[in-house]
């Protein structure tokens, strides 16, 4: 195969890419990225040329459906995947969400003690906090104390990103609910 970049440090430098030896000898300079690569893929051969394009997407893919349908077995089998350990927090709030909605909508009845409206406003506040929690965890908004606490440079960031203020109250708010009206999640 034709020298590969990988095999050759870049070098930082100020108005040039520098490829160099791992001595850190310069070989050849560039004035611009597209430039460099253009040197490198004009030394490549048919066949890696043939192998880089022709052979590197299908397996990808393939690792992708293995990927795939290895995490549909282990879901089958255990209820979950590893994946979703790896991030389980997204895993909760984007399940938990749709299912409190589906208990709002359907429900056949209430915890003992309370009337049907309460419990809906139960399960609506529980609902708006995990919706809060989902939005905070997508980085689509920050909680307000947390804003505050940021440094000014950081504020300017989250204002023009669009990124949304948030009351914590109503985050912790659900997550007491949730935990008091537990075992009453269910119809």
């Amino acid at each position: 195969m034709a020298d590969s970049l990988k095999d050759h440090l870049l070098k930082p430098s100020k108005d040039k890419y520098i490829v160099a030896d791992d001595d850190g000898n310069e070989i050849k300079s560039f004035d611009s990225f597209d430039e460099m690569m253009d040197d490198y893929e004009k030394n490549m051969t048919w066949w890696d040329k043939f192998t880089l394009v022709a052979w590197r997407r299908p397996i990808a893919r393939f690792k992708d459906f293995k990927f795939k349908w290895g995490t549909k077995i282990a879901r089958f089998r255990k209820g979950y995947a590893p994946c979703d350990v790896w991030n389980m927090n997204s895993w909760f709030i984007n399940h938990a969400i749709p299912i409190l909605k589906d208990l709002r909508k359907n429900t056949n009845g209430y915890p003992a003690g309370l009337s049907e409206q309460a419990w809906d406003k139960i399960l609506e506040d529980m609902i708006k906090g995990f919706e809060i929690a989902k939005a905070v965890n997508d980085h689509e908004a920050i909680f307000k104390e947390d804003y505050n606490r940021a440094n000014p440079g950081l504020q300017k960031v989250y204002r023009d990103q669009g990124i949304k203020l948030v009351n914590k109250g109503e985050y912790d708010k659900a997550f007491e609910l949730f935990h008091e009206y537990f075992f009453n999640l269910w119809d």
